[in-house]
């Protein structure tokens, strides 16, 4: 009689311990990330390179508008890194073609120490901005520090969110 009470007992709490979990795993349904935050995940998984947290940015984009260009806001993700090696810089734009991503030439700059390429796929624009790592005025000049190495800067976000 005793086994069969301790038996029962410990039946109820298994049921109540599986139901409770039940429960909760429904109760806890999993984030769904936006396409923007996917992305910069899956670039910092597959480049292997140490961005920093993904955080909100705003950044300026250069659109075509028949016949002109108009420059606007726009509003996304982003994420940086500073004194990566040019090894591991130059699998960053691989990986953005690699996503069926083209350059915009209405937004690619280029300086002596530094430059920005912008890739587009449908809505999506991502900015990468790159430079040489450490300046040091000296002499009313900057001058870099770390010639092979480089501070990057990726934004991206999506057209349809733009502050005029």
């Amino acid at each position: 009689m005793f086994k069969k009470f301790i038996t029962i007992v410990i039946l109820v709490v298994i049921v109540w311990v599986v139901y409770q979990l039940i429960l909760q795993s429904l109760e806890e349904e999993p984030e769904e990330k936006d396409e923007i935050t996917n992305l910069l995940e899956e670039l910092k998984k597959e480049t292997g390179i140490d961005f920093s947290e993904i955080h909100d940015v705003k950044f300026k984009w250069i659109i075509e508008v028949d016949p002109k260009v108009k420059e606007v806001n726009v509003k996304g993700k982003g994420f940086e890194v500073t004194g990566i090696t040019d090894e591991q810089y130059l699998v960053i734009e691989p990986f953005f073609q690699g996503k069926e991503f083209e350059i915009d030439l209405y937004n690619v700059s280029a300086g002596t120490v530094a430059g920005a390429v912008g890739y587009k796929k449908d809505d999506i624009v991502c900015l990468i901005v790159a430079g040489i790592t450490g300046y040091k005025e000296a002499e009313g000049q900057w001058i870099p520090q770390e010639t092979d190495k480089n501070d990057v800067d990726i934004k991206c976000g999506e057209l349809k969110k733009v502050e005029n």
